[in-house]
């Protein structure tokens, strides 16, 4: 958990499961009706833009401490609210936010942060899977904080 505490990237990045969520089960149109509900990581890897052979997966097994689960939970889909909690041994953090959909594009942005930021991810979903991916990313892969990737995977739950 020490590492998903330093990283903002990786609060941010959970943010953004809530607006894929927005997803209809056949279309990559958001739809408020599907909105509630919860949804699960199954990858959620970050790929060091000047590294690409750098990578880390939250949830691998191989991950230090034990693989991260990492489950959204839609608090309000009216006003496009959530909240998302990585859980790894005992031990959980829980952010919560906002976000704003324009067909496959989505900006989240964490609330309750000194400094709030908003991250750009593109998105798709297919049969209660989505794929989501931003470039506007950074994770720290040893000696501080550097651009990544973040590729997500998640199921509807």
């Amino acid at each position: 958990m020490k590492t998903i505490t330093r990283s903002r990237a990786a609060l941010l990045g959970g943010l953004a499961l809530l607006v894929a969520a927005g997803c209809s089960k056949d279309s990559t149109s958001p739809s408020a009706s599907v909105l509630h509900g919860n949804w699960v990581a199954t990858k959620w890897e970050y790929t060091n833009q000047a590294n690409t052979a750098q990578k880390v997966d939250l949830t691998s097994a191989a991950y230090p401490g034990g693989a991260v689960t990492v489950t959204l939970y839609i608090d309000n889909p009216a006003t496009g609210s959530y909240k998302v909690v990585y859980a790894q041994g005992g031990a959980t953090q829980t952010i919560t936010g906002t976000y704003t959909v324009s067909g496959s594009n989505f900006v989240i942005t964490e609330t309750g942060a000194s400094s709030p930021e908003s991250i750009p991810f593109v998105f798709s979903n297919s049969n209660n899977t989505l794929t989501m991916t931003s470039t506007s990313s950074s994770w720290d892969f040893g000696s501080g904080d550097v651009p990544a990737t973040l590729a997500m995977v998640l199921n509807k739950i």
